[in-house]
C-alpha cells in the first residue's frame, strides 16, 4: 500500500524548471542581490578611504567640503546615494547581459530572466528593464505586486521589457515533506472517523 502510494506521489511531482517563478522566490533573490550590493559599496568605500589616506588627500577632501555651500554630512550622503545607484546599475545590467539573465541572487535561487522572444538578454533590454523596475517601485510598489496577479508572473518592468522570470534548474517539491504531510492528513482523517464512530455508538446506546 505504501509502495503504491509512493509511486503515485512520484508521478504527480513535476519539475519546476521552465515554469514562471513566484513572488517569494524573486523577492528572496532580490534581497540577496541587495546584500551583495551593500557589501560591494562598503568594500569600495573602504578602498577609496585607504587610497585617500595613503596619498594624504583626506585633508584636501575636508577643505573641499568646507568650501562648498552644502554641509559635509549632506554632501557625503548624496555621494553615497549616487555611489549605490551607480554600482547597482552596473551590477544588475551587466549581470543580466553577461550571464544571460542571472544575478548572484537569482543564481542561488535557481532563477533566470528570459526575453519573451526566447533569445538572450541584450544590453539595451537590460538597461530598459532596470529603469522600468524603479518605475514599478515608485508607483507605490504596485508594479512589483503585479507579479501576484499576472498569469506569467510579470511585474510592470517585465511587461515593459518583454521579459519573464523562470526557474532555471530542475527543482522539485521535497518528497519527504509531501509524504509527511499526506501521512499526517491520512492519520487525521482516520482519527476523525474513529471519533465519529465512537460518538455514534454512544448515541445509539443512549437511545
Amino acid at each position: 500500500m505504501n509502495t503504491k502510494l509512493n509511486q503515485n506521489q512520484k508521478q504527480t511531482i513535476s519539475p519546476l524548471q521552465g515554469q514562471y517563478a513566484g513572488f517569494i522566490s524573486r523577492f528572496l533573490a532580490f534581497l540577496i542581490d541587495i546584500i551583495v550590493i551593500v557589501v560591494t559599496v562598503a568594500a569600495v568605500g573602504a578602498m577609496m578611504n585607504f587610497i585617500l589616506a595613503f596619498f594624504g588627500l583626506v585633508d584636501v577632501i575636508n577643505q573641499l567640503e568646507e568650501s562648498v555651500t552644502i554641509q559635509g554630512s549632506i554632501l557625503r550622503l548624496i555621494t553615497a546615494v549616487w555611489g549605490v545607484t551607480f554600482i547597482s546599475f552596473l551590477y544588475f545590467v551587466f549581470s543580466w547581459t553577461i550571464t544571460s539573465g542571472k544575478t548572484i541572487g537569482k543564481g542561488l535561487m535557481g532563477l533566470r530572466i528570459v526575453p519573451l522572444r526566447g533569445d538572450r538578454m541584450t544590453l539595451l533590454q537590460s538597461v530598459w528593464r532596470y529603469f522600468a523596475f524603479w518605475l514599478a517601485v515608485l508607483a507605490l510598489g504596485i508594479g512589483i505586486l503585479w507579479i501576484l496577479v499576472s498569469d506569467q508572473r510579470q511585474g510592470w518592468h517585465d511587461k515593459l521589457a518583454r521579459t519573464c522570470v523562470i526557474y532555471d534548474w530542475p527543482a522539485r517539491e521535497d518528497e519527504g515533506v509531501v509524504q509527511a504531510l499526506q501521512q499526517h492528513w491520512h492519520n487525521l482523517k482516520h482519527t476523525r472517523r474513529r471519533i465519529r464512530a465512537r460518538r455514534k455508538k454512544q448515541t445509539e446506546a443512549q437511545e
